[in-house]
């Protein structure tokens, strides 16, 4: 992963993450009838460290493979690999 001093990386795990919200956002009315809530996953201001990146970006994949089998999730930008 490069290193997190670096804005820009920042920047990219923001719109990939600000990505896999936009998703739950578009499927709000399937994940409300599963009874899964998303209000949890509202944009987060803390995507610093390498640790915080890979756990948040993590946790809302999982969010969604378990709540919306088939949803296609975007690929990690090169960056954050």
């Amino acid at each position: 992963m490069a290193k997190m001093g670096n804005t820009n990386t920042r920047d990219v795990a923001h719109k990939h993450y600000n990505r896999l919200f936009k998703i739950m956002l578009d499927n709000d009315r399937k994940l409300i009838r599963k009874g899964a809530s998303i209000l949890s996953y509202r944009p987060r201001p803390y995507l610093h460290t390498q640790e915080t990146i890979e756990e948040v970006l993590g946790e809302v994949e999982n969010f969604l493979r378990k709540n919306l089998p088939g949803v296609k999730i975007p690929p990690w930008p090169k960056i954050l690999r």
